[in-house]
C-alpha cells in the first residue's frame, strides 16, 4: 500500500508547498554568505529526493505485485493509473528526450509481455492506457506534439480495442502528425471493435465521421477512411462515409484545391461492399457532387501537372463507383478524358450531363433512390 505521503496527489502538494518555503528562505537570506543558503536547501532537497524515490520504489512495487495476480477493483486501476502518470512525466523534452521516450516504450512492453504478467492485467493496463492518453491529450493547453506522438505510438504498438478513448482524442490534437497516428491506430483495431457494447463503435465511428469531415489534410483523410473501412459495416459506417465526403465536397466548393486521390481508399472499399440504396443514396449524391467539381476544373487550362493527375485519377474512380454502386449506365466521362483532344473539356461535361442532369434534361442519377439534384450542386 502507498503511503500517505507517496500518493501522487499528496506528493504533488508537498513538493510545491517544500519549494515554495525553500524560496522563501532563499529570499530572506539575500544578501547573507552563499554557503549559509546552501546549508538551507541542502536538508530540502534531500528530504524531497529521498520522498520522490520512496514513492517510486512503492509503486513499482505495487505494479510488479499487480501484474501477477491481476486487478480487480478501483483501487487497483488507481494503482495502474498513478503508474501510468509518473511514466508520462517522463516524457521530458531536453537532452534526454529519445532516451525517455525509449525507456517509456520499454516499460509498457516489459509489462505486457512479461510471463507472469496476467491476462487481465494487460488488458486493464491497456483500459487505463487509453483513458490515461486520452486526458493527456486533451489538456489545455495540450502536450508538446513528441510527447503526444509517443504516447500515441505506446496506443498503436497496444494493439487493442481498449485504447480507443485515447486514440479518438488523438484526432482531435493539433499536430497533423498525432491526428494521422490516432487514425492509423483506430484502422489497427478497428474490426477487434465489433466486440465492443454497440454503444462505444458508435462513438468511434461518429467521431470518425465528425474529424474527417473538417479535416484539411488529404493524408490524414485517406487514413480516416481506411479507420472506417469495418468488415461489417451497419447504416452509421455508410453515414460516417457520406459526412466525411460532404465535408470534402464542401471545402472544393469552398475554393480548396484538392490536389489529392484520398477517396481511393474508400472507393476501393465500397466496391466490395453490398449496400441499400438507402444506405448508398447520401454517397452516391457527394460523388456526383465530385465527379461535377473535378470535370469543371479540369476545363481550366492553368492546370499543374500534378493536379491534373489527381483530377483525372479520381474522376475515373469517381465515375466507376457511381456506376458499380447504382448499377447504372450513364455517362462515360472518364472514357472522353482519356481520348483526349482539343475538344475534351465540352466533351466530359456532356457526359457528365448524362448523370446528372441539367435544367432541362433529367440525368440517371435525378430520380429515386439517388436524387441527385440536377446538376449535382
Amino acid at each position: 500500500m502507498l503511503l500517505p505521503l507517496e500518493s501522487p496527489g499528496l506528493f504533488h502538494l508537498y513538493k510545491l508547498l517544500l519549494f515554495k518555503n525553500v524560496f522563501r528562505s532563499l529570499h530572506q537570506m539575500a544578501g547573507r554568505p552563499r554557503g549559509l543558503c546552501a546549508l538551507i536547501m541542502i536538508p530540502a532537497l534531500i528530504v524531497f529526493d529521498t520522498t520522490a524515490r520512496a514513492q517510486n520504489t512503492a509503486l513499482d512495487n505495487d505494479i510488479e505485485e499487480l501484474r501477477k495476480r491481476g486487478p480487480s477493483g478501483a483501487n487497483d486501476d488507481r494503482i495502474i493509473d498513478d503508474w501510468l502518470t509518473i511514466q508520462f512525466d517522463k516524457l521530458t523534452g531536453g537532452d534526454d528526450a529519445a532516451r525517455a521516450r525509449e525507456q517509456f516504450m520499454h516499460e509498457l512492453d516489459r509489462l505486457r509481455n512479461a510471463p507472469e504478467s496476467t491476462e487481465r492485467f494487460t488488458e486493464a493496463l491497456a483500459k487505463r492506457l487509453g483513458a490515461g492518453i486520452k486526458t493527456e491529450l486533451e489538456k489545455a493547453p495540450p502536450p508538446p506534439t513528441a510527447r503526444a506522438e509517443t504516447m500515441v505510438l505506446a496506443l498503436i504498438e497496444a494493439d487493442d480495442q481498449r485504447t480507443a478513448p485515447g486514440l479518438t482524442a488523438a484526432l482531435k490534437f493539433p499536430a497533423v502528425s498525432v491526428r494521422y497516428l490516432g487514425a492509423k491506430g483506430l484502422q489497427r483495431i478497428r474490426d477487434s471493435l465489433s466486440t465492443n457494447p454497440i454503444n462505444e463503435v458508435r462513438h468511434v465511428v461518429r467521431v470518425l465521421g465528425d474529424v474527417g469531415a473538417t479535416e484539411a489534410n488529404a493524408v490524414v483523410v485517406e487514413r480516416i477512411y481506411r479507420a472506417m473501412s469495418f468488415a461489417n459495416p451497419d447504416a452509421e459506417v455508410f453515414g460516417a462515409i457520406a459526412q466525411v465526403l460532404q465535408g470534402r465536397v464542401q471545402r472544393y466548393r469552398d475554393g480548396a484545391a484538392l490536389d489529392d486521390t484520398a477517396e481511393s481508399a474508400i472507393l476501393d472499399y465500397l466496391s466490395g461492399r453490398q449496400t441499400s440504396a438507402q444506405q448508398a443514396a447520401p454517397i452516391i449524391r457527394e460523388l456526383a457532387a465530385l465527379l461535377r467539381l473535378d470535370v469543371e476544373r479540369y476545363d481550366r487550362q492553368n492546370l499543374q501537372p500534378r493536379a491534373r493527375d489527381s483530377i483525372e485519377r479520381r474522376i475515373d474512380m469517381c465515375e466507376s463507383a457511381i456506376e458499380r454502386i447504382t448499377g447504372l449506365t450513364g455517362g462515360d466521362v472518364r472514357g472522353v478524358m482519356k481520348q483526349g483532344g482539343a475538344g475534351v473539356a465540352p466533351a466530359m461535361k456532356l457526359e457528365l450531363f448524362k448523370w446528372t442532369g441539367t435544367q432541362r434534361e433529367a440525368g440517371a442519377l435525378n430520380a429515386a433512390p439517388w436524387n441527385v439534384a440536377r446538376e449535382a450542386p
